[in-house]
């Protein structure tokens, strides 16, 4: 099961038993809330036409804008489950035929009244306003997989396709939509409900250039300069938790980072904060809008759903100066302001600019779309904040905090344990970001395994200090619980679960819930596999010589492959 159809699956679960509707309508609601950008419950009920003589459509809504004289149409066919079959598709462009083209005395007929009344009231706006003047957008919904889509169903797809682009209506859209699409959604409404809009005053003077707007490709940028207290106003309060999300890293602290303490330094002191501007690399944003209002008066940047994407920790530590009386009135900051929303292009921005404090594998991999996917079902299938960027979840409250885990040590936990290679998780953690490693550590499935790995890991490191007071006389248990953490948790897993490979994901949410629920479940496993370990060690005196390196090399792992499967 990939990551987004669990994402997708829990969803539905969850608006199911809030709200008592069946699954297939709680996923039909889903569906169009993510659609039209509304609320579970704001889809209209007369607007649902399942039943009988449905022809294969779900819902038909119709959207009239009188004052632009246009109308939306939005027609859903949605199922329950992870395939797209042709012969559903056949089905829904013959019900299409019968929105759009079938005559009032035969479609008068359909036993399905709502049906009707929406064919009635489509019809009446198509002939007042013109079909050019309609957009339509027809969606087919499932939980399947749009990459694997059948010959057979492409093909009737760019039937429809044709046969409808080519009718006159303003603009006519069918498309499919799985699971991944639907996730993809659900990221843009989390994001549409945190836009930061802002007007940043700038420096400005008629009669000296104060202020650069560039435009090459299709693209427009402007450079400015702007005062460091409307920098540190941007960034205060609830905007801190969203306005850096397209960032690579969270803020580390004044007094963390190559540069912070610097940056901190200059702007409260009198003899440099003037000089500032010069050694700052200054801030970059984008935002879907900018313009320049070159009022005498109030010279400002009018910025729509603005990022910082380079320059979180100039900011928030202009922000704490600021917050502590020390950030000096004459300090100014550069700013430059990228008008896209190119996707690609922002993550060419973003990768480009960042260099003022070293950038790790792990930040570069922090706004991927699979450790977005990781983090959305860590939180709404388990309850845990899966931190994609270090320090990104600092202003939890602490019974909250507890339940936050490293994306780092999930990855190490998963190799050690699920694809059982201890050394490489504890001796090379750097490679689960690299290409080789990547996609193994992070596959688009199921983030069970994943969790259930780092509780069993947390298990063996948390119990290390009573462990290592108990066997401090025996010098190699003693090392084992010091260097072998591991390669100790993946012996306690297969202890544990008794099986090699987690297959099902009902078992392994079980086993989830067993050590959630009571942690000593794994004790009395604990010491039998140190015992299994130590004896492996004691058969070689080469690695009972040096135990640390026994746990870098991979000597070890085919060990204990051998003794945990004789």
């Amino acid at each position: 099961m990939s990551v987004r159809l669990r994402i997708i699956e829990e969803q539905v679960e969850h608006y199911s038993d809030t709200s008592g509707d069946q699954k297939d309508i709680a996923f039909l609601k889903l569906a169009c809330s993510l659609l039209q950008g509304s609320g579970y419950d704001d889809l209209e009920p007369e607007d649902i036409v399942d039943g009988i003589d449905e022809k294969q459509i779900d819902v038909v809504s119709v959207e009239e804008d009188a004052a632009a004289a246009a109308i939306d149409v939005l027609i859903v066919q949605a199922k329950n489950q992870d395939s797209f079959p042709t012969n559903y598709l056949t089905l829904m462009g013959n019900g299409l035929s019968w929105v759009f083209e079938k005559p009032k005395d035969e479609y008068t007929k359909l036993r399905n009244a709502r049906l009707v009344k929406k064919i009635n009231e489509l019809r009446d706006a198509r002939k007042r306003l013109g079909p050019s003047n309609m957009r339509v957008r027809v969606r087919f919904v499932t939980k399947g997989d749009t990459a694997k889509l059948s010959v057979d169903f492409r093909h009737e797809l760019d039937e429809i396709r044709a046969k409808y682009s080519a009718a006159g209506f303003g603009e006519f859209s069918i498309e499919p939509l799985g699971a991944t699409e639907l996730v993809d959604l659900m990221a843009e409404a989390e994001r549409s409900k945190k836009l930061i809009d802002d007007d940043l005053v700038i420096r400005y003077d008629r009669h000296v250039p104060s202020f650069i707007k560039y435009t090459s490709a299709g693209m427009t940028g402007y450079i400015c300069t702007v005062p460091a207290k409307e920098i540190a106003r941007l960034v205060t309060g609830a905007r801190e938790a969203s306005i850096f999300d397209l960032n690579l890293r969270r803020f580390y602290g004044i007094e963390k980072g190559r540069v912070n303490p610097d940056i901190a330094s200059t702007c409260s002191n009198s003899r440099e904060s003037s000089l500032f501007w010069f050694f700052n690399n200054g801030i970059t944003v984008i935002c879907n809008s900018a313009d320049v209002v070159a009022d005498k008066d109030n010279p400002h940047l009018k910025l729509k759903n603005v990022q910082i994407v380079n320059g979180c920790q100039t900011s928030m530590t202009l922000q704490n100066m600021f917050a502590q009386g020390k950030l000096r009135d004459d300090v100014e900051v550069l700013v430059k302001a990228f008008v896209t929303q190119d996707a690609k292009f922002i993550s060419r921005v973003v990768l480009t600019t960042n260099n003022q404090n070293a950038i790790s594998q792990r930040d570069l991999r922090a706004n991927d779309d699979v450790q977005a996917d990781y983090q959305r079902a860590f939180k709404n299938v388990y309850g845990f904040y899966y931190e994609r960027k270090p320090g990104e979840f600092r202003s939890l409250k602490k019974e909250e905090f507890k339940k936050t885990i490293s994306n780092e040590k999930v990855g190490q936990a998963y190799l050690a344990i699920v694809k059982k290679r201890p050394t490489t998780a504890r001796a090379q953690k750097y490679r689960i970001w690299h290409p080789e490693l990547y996609s193994t550590v992070f596959p688009d499935t199921d983030v069970g395994k994943h969790l259930l790995a780092y509780l069993i890991y947390s298990y063996c490191r948390t119990q290390k200090r009573a462990a290592l007071q108990k066997w401090s006389n025996d010098e190699i248990r003693y090392s084992i619980v010091t260097y072998g953490v591991f390669h100790l948790a993946r012996v306690v897993a297969r202890r544990f679960t008794t099986m090699e490979t987690w297959s099902r994901t009902d078992q392994v949410d079980a086993w989830i819930r067993q050590v959630l629920e009571n942690p000593d479940v794994l004790k009395k496993h604990y010491g039998p596999s140190v015992t299994l370990i130590r004896k492996l060690i004691s058969k070689r005196r080469d690695w009972a010589e040096n135990i640390d390196n026994v746990f870098k090399a991979t000597d070890i792992e085919c060990a204990l492959n051998k003794a945990l499967n004789p």
